[in-house]
């Protein structure tokens, strides 16, 4: 029996609408390409500078994509957007961005899968969400600090 994994797009929803979007992209199995935990602060790799950088490009790539808070983190990126509505879509930004990146960070990350196959959205409904997922993204570098000196669960 083959076992498909469900695409983490909600079914029927048009992700060319203009909306606050919260998205979270994975490098492949997770390897920490981007940065790495000092005690602290997170300090960005060459990798995760090229990421960082073009991250911020975004909006001369696509006119009207509105860039909100976003954090590298170790094996993943937060951030939040906003389309304009007219066209290009949220697979499309985000697609393109894995792309350029992957090719740029060629020679500076030893492998070819820089980044997982999809990415995590969640669609922003209300003014209270957008503000709990600008705290949660903004936050997150700090929780990454205070947990380096904390002991993992499951450990000893």
């Amino acid at each position: 029996m083959e076992c498909r994994v469900r695409a983490p797009r909600l079914a029927g929803f048009d992700y060319r609408q203009a909306h606050w979007y919260n998205i979270t992209m994975v490098t492949g199995d997770r390897v920490p390409w981007l940065a790495w935990v000092a005690p602290d602060r997170i300090a960005l790799t060459a990798a995760g500078l090229i990421a960082r950088r073009m991250w911020l490009e975004r909006p001369l790539w696509f006119p009207g994509v509105q860039l909100d808070e976003f954090a590298v983190m170790p094996d993943h990126i937060h951030a939040i957007l906003a389309l304009p509505g007219h066209g290009v879509s949220l697979d499309r930004v985000v697609g393109t961005f894995k792309a350029a990146t992957s090719r740029a960070v060629r020679g500076v990350v030893p492998r070819r899968k820089l980044w997982q196959r999809s990415f995590w959205d969640r669609i922003i409904r209300n003014e209270a969400e957008l503000r709990r997922f600008r705290n949660y993204v903004r936050d997150n570098p700090r929780r990454a600090v205070v947990a380096v000196g904390t002991p993992a669960r499951g450990r000893t």
